[in-house]
């Protein structure tokens, strides 16, 4: 369903659909009737407030393809039962509870998408901002080694 592939790159970007739920000025409530109900039955406002935060194709989501507004088309795959209810679960526990797990899950995540610890959580880290940090630290280091 393309419900379930909307969720999973929300889930990809943001720790929770929570977030992603604050970050776009919507209520969580209207994000979760859009997955249960489905995206036929939503708001064109909404669906296109989603669509632009994310990045993608409100014409190809109405055909029922993610595709980024640039024409390329977001490797999906889907998550498992377990890996999904876990997901669920996250996303209905109050804030301080997500922030715990988000914690104890943090080493087990792939690097670009720990969380910086300067200035407490905030999400994940994108790629520019990995790669910034560790080109601003090896010009650091170069510095260093001249002085």
């Amino acid at each position: 369903m393309i419900e379930d592939d909307l969720k999973y790159l929300i889930l990809r970007k943001y720790k929770s659909i929570r977030e992603f739920a604050n970050v776009i000025n919507m209520p969580y409530s209207t994000i979760d009737s859009i997955f249960k109900r489905g995206l036929q039955n939503s708001g064109l406002a909404n669906i296109i407030v989603i669509c632009r935060e994310l990045g993608i194709s409100v014409d190809s989501l109405a055909e029922g393809a993610i595709v980024y507004a640039g024409g390329n088309s977001p490797r999906m795959n889907p998550l498992s039962a377990p890996a999904l209810e876990v997901a669920e679960a996250y996303d209905a526990a109050p804030e301080p509870v997500q922030d715990a797990a988000y914690r104890v899950l943090e080493p087990y995540m792939p690097k670009q998408k720990k969380t910086a610890q300067a200035g407490g959580m905030r999400g994940p880290v994108t790629a520019e901002e990995l790669f910034a940090d560790e080109a601003a630290q090896d010009a650091q280091s170069v510095v260093g080694e001249e002085a």
